[in-house]
């Protein structure tokens, strides 16, 4: 089956989509096209200018506390590590970050450790239906995302967290 003709103005990353793609991907059983939504949403990712991101207003009455833990043989807080700082510092939110590293089982249950890395900004982990889980241990955590999942936090999980503690700040 031919390939269908792809415009000339098409951007690279959306091309290089669809290059990979045999014709009959492409095409229905009615010969309608399929379009692969989260490739192109991957490929056509378009960030804001920083000065027009959502950010929560920056917290100035309350100390905030991250922890970042993780366990070594885990890449992933090393590679999270400066996003966090980015992300701090676009929110407008000062904290040191603590890195905590956990060494054993027992460590990883007393601190409901669910892989690495875990986030927790003063006490919470960033991610709302942490609490509810019991599956604690030496691993690699993997966080769902629009793309699938992936070895580190997305921004948006972040920066809700950032929010919620900014608004629980707010009431105090």
């Amino acid at each position: 089956m031919k390939r269908p003709a792809r415009p000339a103005s098409l951007c690279p990353a959306l091309a290089a989509v669809f290059a990979g793609l045999s014709a009959g991907a492409l095409l229905g059983a009615g010969g309608g096209l399929l379009v692969p939504l989260g490739a192109i949403a991957s490929a056509l990712r378009i960030r804001r200018a920083p000065d027009q991101q959502h950010r929560p207003a920056p917290m100035t009455n309350q100390p905030v506390t991250v922890e970042l833990l993780y366990f070594d043989g885990c890449p992933g807080h090393a590679q999270f590590l400066p996003r966090l700082h980015e992300l701090l510092d676009e929110t407008g939110v000062s904290a040191n970050i603590e890195q905590r590293r956990v060494e054993s089982l027992d460590a990883a249950v007393a601190e409901r450790f669910l892989g690495s890395p875990t986030v927790r900004i003063n006490g919470q982990d960033i991610e709302p239906q942490a609490a509810d889980r019991t599956d604690y241990g030496m691993k690699c955590r993997l966080y769902r995302t629009t793309d699938g999942l992936q070895g580190t936090p997305p921004d948006q999980l972040v920066l809700d967290a950032i929010g919620r503690i900014t608004r629980t700040e707010d009431r105090a």
